[in-house]
């Protein structure tokens, strides 16, 4: 098994880490209760099984790497993970062998100590169809507060590989469904859906099921599993659209946070604010630096804060964008307001944003070349170094 290697600087301004022959890619960050910051990451080498680990990052110290034995052989791409606020980090994982047939909830501490593991389709579920359909796992998402799952299933066509109907359900700790609920997203598989909670109890659910049409699915759904509602976004993309982050809004509404290549393969974010009856009350294509893509943010007083990347147009669309960091701030109508873009010596592209008591973290990938390997790095943003701007 390969280990995580080199490490660059310090907590408070930035830290990359990774082999030189892998590519690592962090799929869920969180801050500990210690107060450091605990990274899950997958890496990957061409024609080798995917291989797991554990970063925690304290200030002033070099990373610490904890290689994860995911007790399943030859795992896929994994189709959710996430960290619970005791600490504890769950992700759900699949054999190639098998993953038609189920896919296993794995649990482990911050030390990459082995809890348990629930096997999924399991018990409280039935997941039997008729022949020529199946059911595939696309999304799981881990709740926080450490009470159980949010996972969305597509029922398939085996042979067009259409999605004939969705469903969300809501699994406990021990993997029981304590409810389920249909949404509506016709078209063919292609990204993972994002599943986020809200602070109500409810969640918010965004797909992006055919890349042949334009549009995005959202879904709102309350605690015990009612759809509130449903909103379609057209996003004019030609082929490449998908939601990137879901985040809760002022008076019970949704920040959607996407990106399109509205703009004839030339990446774009798409921000959409849909209010709590699912009316969509602002929405915006930012098409005036190039490439322009947020991946993740945070809810900030008196608006959001965004991370992605930006770059720009280049004549040969097949040759990779040269990408830096962009900070993009928004009120509370989702306008943007200001923005920062941070050059640097690689490429870069967040994937996690957190708050910190000394400002914001960024998590991501860097590369200089991404088709051979990728590296993890994390950059901390003071808080008053972030974007500012007039109230509007």
């Amino acid at each position: 098994m390969h280990i995580l290697i080199h490490a660059l600087l310090i907590f408070t301004q930035s830290v990359t880490f990774g082999s030189p022959i892998t590519r690592d890619v962090p799929i869920a960050a969180t801050l500990l209760p210690d107060g450091s910051c605990g990274i899950l990451v997958q890496s990957h080498v061409p024609e080798c099984p995917l291989t797991f680990q554990i970063v925690i990052l304290a200030p002033g110290d070099d990373p610490v790497i904890i290689p994860l034995e995911m007790y399943i052989d030859d795992p896929v791409w994994p189709r959710g993970s996430g960290w619970t606020s005791d600490g504890m980090l769950s992700l759900i994982v699949s054999s190639y062998s098998t993953w038609h047939e189920f896919s296993d909830i794995v649990t482990l501490t911050s030390e990459g100590i082995f809890i348990d593991s629930i096997r999924i389709p399991g018990s409280g579920q039935s997941l039997s169809v008729t022949s020529g359909k199946s059911y595939n796992i696309n999304s799981l998402f881990p709740l926080y507060d450490g009470s159980g799952y949010l996972m969305s299933v597509d029922l398939v066509d085996n042979e067009s590989w259409e999605v004939l109907s969705k469903t969300l359900f809501r699994l406990g700790e021990q993997g029981d469904t304590l409810w389920s609920s249909n949404i509506s997203c016709p078209g063919y598989w292609m990204n993972p859906d994002v599943i986020r909670s809200m602070p109500d109890g409810g969640c918010s659910v965004g797909s992006d099921e055919d890349g042949f049409n334009d549009f995005l699915y959202l879904s709102r759904l309350s605690s015990s599993g009612e759809l509130l509602w449903s909103a379609e976004i057209g996003t004019g993309g030609e082929m490449t659209h998908m939601v990137e982050d879901i985040l809760p809004a002022d008076d019970g509404g949704t920040l959607v946070i996407a990106s399109s290549d509205r703009f004839r393969m030339q990446d774009n974010c798409l921000i959409c604010l849909i209010d709590s009856e699912g009316e969509i009350v602002n929405e915006l294509f930012e098409a005036g630096l190039g490439y322009a893509v947020c991946t993740c943010g945070i809810p900030i007083e008196r608006g959001f804060l965004l991370a992605g990347w930006t770059g720009p147009v280049i004549d040969d669309w097949t040759n990779p964008v040269e990408e830096d960091i962009l900070l993009l701030r928004l009120d509370e109508y989702g306008t943007p307001i200001a923005m920062d873009v941070i050059p640097l010596d690689d490429n870069r592209e967040p994937l996690f944003l957190l708050e910190t008591r000394a400002g914001y973290l960024i998590i991501g990938t860097c590369w200089e070349d991404i088709y051979t390997y990728s590296d993890v790095f994390t950059m901390l943003i003071a808080r008053d170094e972030i974007p500012s701007g007039s109230r509007r």
